[in-house]
C-alpha cells in the first residue's frame, strides 16, 4: 500500500471561493509566462513573477502565490509533456479546473479518531481561517489513524473549489 488519495468534498465556501480565484489568476498568469518564455522551473516563474503578485494580491499570504505558481509550473510540464508525445495541438493549455498545493506550514491537520479538521489562514495574520471539517468513511478512518500512530506519512494536500484530495504515504 504505498499511496492513498483521501478525497473530500465540501459545499461552496465563499472564502475558499475568493482564494481560489486568486489562485486561479496566478496561475495563468504562470502558465502565461512559462509558455511564453518556454520555462518550466518553478523557482525561474516564482522569481520573475513574485514581486508582481505580491502587489496585484498584498493580503495573500506568501505561501498561496508560491503554491500557486508550482501549479502552474505543474501544469505547464505536463502540457509540455503531452505536446511532445502528439497528444495536443493546442498552443497553450486550458486551465478548466484550478488546483493549488496547501503547504504543510500553514496547515494545522486535527484527527481525534472520528473528525478530521483542516485549518489554514488566508493571510499571514489571519484572524478567522478556514476550517473545514469532515467525518470519513471507516475505510478513511484506518488509514488516518496509520497516520497518527506515525506508521505513514501525509503528503501535501490538493485544494480544488469544492474538494481538498490528501495523499497519505506508507
Amino acid at each position: 500500500m504505498p499511496t492513498v488519495c483521501l478525497k473530500f468534498r465540501f459545499n461552496e465556501n465563499s472564502k475558499i471561493k475568493t482564494l481560489m480565484d486568486a489562485c486561479a489568476s496566478i496561475q495563468r498568469q504562470a502558465v502565461d509566462f512559462a509558455i511564453d518564455n518556454n520555462k518550466t522551473a518553478t523557482f525561474t516563474i516564482i522569481k520573475a513573477l513574485y514581486p508582481s503578485f505580491r502587489t496585484q494580491f498584498p493580503n495573500l499570504h506568501s505561501q498561496w502565490l508560491q503554491s500557486a505558481c508550482r501549479a502552474g509550473a505543474a501544469v505547464v510540464h505536463s502540457f509540455k509533456n503531452r505536446q511532445r508525445k502528439g497528444k495536443t495541438n493546442l498552443q497553450k493549455p486550458n486551465l478548466n479546473r484550478p488546483f493549488v498545493y496547501i503547504s504543510k506550514q500553514i496547515l494545522k491537520i486535527n484527527w481525534d479518531g472520528k473528525k478530521l479538521t483542516l485549518t489554514f489562514p488566508i493571510s499571514p495574520n489571519d484572524k478567522e481561517p478556514i476550517i473545514l471539517t469532515f467525518r470519513p468513511h471507516h475505510k478513511y478512518c484506518r488509514l488516518l489513524d496509520d497516520w497518527k500512530e506515525g506508521r505513514a506519512k501525509m503528503g501535501e494536500p490538493t485544494l480544488t473549489y469544492n474538494s481538498i484530495s490528501i495523499p497519505i504515504k506508507f
